[in-house]
């Protein structure tokens, strides 16, 4: 296994990562595992997917407005 050190952290992440822990009932150590190994598993999956939620967003509203046109208009 590997050790990482992590410095400067704000502190008020620090403060969220402490309450999980507590609220779940989890040591520091398995809290920051669990963290790092969610987050890490939604940036893969946004990075496969090509778009970020913002511009995932924009793509729909743009196809929910070209799908609103009537038929028969061209531009």
């Amino acid at each position: 296994m590997t050790d990482l050190l992590l410095k400067d952290i704000e502190p008020a992440l620090a403060r969220r990562i402490l309450a999980l822990g507590e609220a779940r009932g989890w040591s520091q150590h398995f809290t920051i595992l669990n963290v790092l190994e969610h987050g890490l598993g939604l940036l893969e999956t946004e990075a496969r997917r090509g778009f970020d939620t913002s511009e995932a967003e924009a793509l729909s509203r743009a196809i929910a407005a070209l799908q609103a046109l009537p038929a028969g208009n061209s531009f």
